[in-house]
């Protein structure tokens, strides 16, 4: 399958799984353990940079993260990321009515 950017044509040709795998891994490149990093702010710049279409893709990803985070269960849960997880909870009990295809579709 092939997806345009702004760069040229992507071919797909891996499994999700590892598309998945090689996108986190190069996150976790990233010095993350502040929002502060020099890491963070470049990653935010660059997503600026991104096409509009790709910045909403992105985006999509990002809240649905926090959708599956605000489900997990407690054995999911310790120390390292309970605030992620409470946060999780409260972003989506603040959207009662949320659908992810309404407000953040496809363009």
């Amino acid at each position: 399958m092939a997806n345009e950017t702004p760069n040229g044509p992507v071919i797909r040709t891996e499994s999700p799984e590892y598309r998945a795998r090689v996108a986190m891994q190069a996150l976790l490149t990233l010095e993350l353990h502040r929002t502060d990093t020099e890491d963070i702010k470049a990653f935010l710049a660059e997503f600026l940079k991104e096409h509009r279409t790709n910045q909403q893709n992105i985006f999509r990803l990002f809240v649905a993260l926090v959708e599956e985070m605000a489900y997990w269960p407690h054995s999911y849960m310790d120390g390292r990321n309970t605030a992620a997880v409470s946060l999780a909870k409260h972003i989506v009990a603040s959207l009662p009515e949320w659908d992810r295809h309404k407000y953040l579709p496809y363009v």
